[in-house]
């Protein structure tokens, strides 16, 4: 069975801590967990030494060959990851001006524009 050992946090620590769902740990003391979620956790831990259980390798990371010798083209030999455009292929657009905005009529004399909004007006003078 999988064993989980707290190492402390230094000489200044305390003895004993809980973790990992209310596991009690003592210092330097071997715990029994079938758990492998906690056993994942705790061995990810600087703080904790996991023996008698290995995390299971993952089958979707890729594995590399780093002695293998790669052999790469120089870039006028590769080939153009996206077409790319030729002289007279460019279209030109005309420019355009935004449309201005329609003018605002003139509030009526002693009225403001804030009272279409809901804010009480000022008076003019």
């Amino acid at each position: 069975m999988a064993t989980i050992t707290w190492k402390g946090v230094g000489d200044d620590g305390p003895e004993e801590t809980e973790g990992f769902k209310g596991m009690k740990f003592k210092k330097g003391e071997a715990v029994e967990c079938e758990n492998p979620e906690i056993l994942k956790r705790a061995y990810g831990n600087q703080y904790f030494e996991v023996s008698g259980w290995e995390p299971e390798a993952k089958e979707d990371q890729p594995t590399y060959d780093v002695t293998k010798e790669v052999t790469v083209k120089p870039p006028s030999q590769q080939s153009a990851q996206h077409p790319v455009v030729k002289h007279g292929d460019v279209k030109t657009l005309e420019a355009t001006l935004p449309n201005p905005p329609d003018p605002l009529p003139p509030a009526p004399e002693g009225e403001s524009q804030t009272n279409k909004t809901g804010y009480k007006p000022i008076p003019l003078k």
